[in-house]
């Protein structure tokens, strides 16, 4: 099977949309063997904001909490992962600007993440398949640690996909990786669309690097512990936070398993999996 390897670049689609404004709006649902979700993204000519862990969005969902286990003290700390404007991931494609809004989880207040524009360096393979009555081509492709199958839609041209994956010659409609850690598919679309949704670069009081978010990301327990020290009335304590899973455990359950600036993210390396098999659905 001949396979085209491309540097995925963003202003391939300049000389179609040069000129024109257009704006998209799609729907997708993110499934794992123990949750389901639904995720928006909307985009334009120059933008686009995916969103997820909102309020509303995902009603059957809007009491999901967080856990953090204390196996010491056998106690559990609970804060949810939803608000009422959610998580958002706002691209801006003329600056090569990557916005994360991160929701408020009490008594953590929202933040925003200044994060890296990485380029995907995707395969392109010959196969089709349809996917929501579309017609879809597959690539391949790996991003902080995990390797992605991404089914695109040629006839649908924009570089756009879903939370951080993009850069393909056409909409990505389904994408996952070997463990199904990520997996999402659209279930509807509105391109071109009349009605506009507003996109725009989301703002919060406080904000992050990406290095200093996957620092507190990885050690999120103990920091909240330390909040929870500034809040106690004098003469009450409250012990540190007592880990028990791993970072590379729980970076193995979350989208991204490594980054570009590190080589491990504990005592040990993280396992590598990253040789791909074109033939994989």
């Amino acid at each position: 099977m001949q396979n085209i390897f491309i540097t995925a670049f963003l202003f391939f689609i300049s000389g179609i949309v040069s000129g024109q404004h257009f704006h998209g709006e799609a729907i997708y649902q993110f499934m794992t063997k123990k949750d389901s979700k639904q995720m928006q993204l909307f985009f334009n000519d120059t933008a686009s904001m995916f969103v997820y862990d909102k309020i509303g969005l995902d009603t059957g969902n809007a009491t999901r909490i967080s856990m953090y286990a204390d196996d010491a003290k056998g106690t559990m700390i609970r804060s949810s992962s939803y608000d009422s404007t959610g998580e958002i991931i706002y691209r801006n494609f003329n600056r090569k600007d990557l916005i994360i809004r991160e929701t408020r989880q009490p008594p953590f207040d929202a933040f925003t993440i200044k994060d890296d524009w990485i380029t995907i360096n995707w395969i392109i393979t010959n196969d089709y398949k349809i996917f929501s009555g579309i017609k879809c081509r597959k690539a391949v492709g790996a991003f902080r640690g995990r390797k992605y199958t991404a089914w695109f839609a040629p006839e649908i041209q924009v570089p756009y996909g879903p939370w951080k994956l993009f850069g393909l010659p056409g909409l990505i409609v389904a994408a996952y990786d070997k463990n199904k850690v990520f997996n999402i598919s659209l279930t509807s679309l509105c391109y071109p669309c009349d009605s506009v949704h507003v996109i725009r670069q989301p703002k919060e009081d406080s904000s992050k690097t990406i290095r200093e978010f996957v620092k507190f990301r990885d050690n999120k327990g103990q920091a909240l512990v330390e909040k929870i020290r500034t809040r106690l009335p004098e003469g009450m304590s409250v012990s540190d936070f007592n880990r028990s899973t791993s970072i590379e455990e729980e970076r193995d359950r979350s989208f991204e398993r490594e980054y570009e600036w590190e080589t491990a993210p504990a005592s040990k390396p993280i396992k590598k999996d990253m040789d791909f098999d074109l033939r994989m659905d």
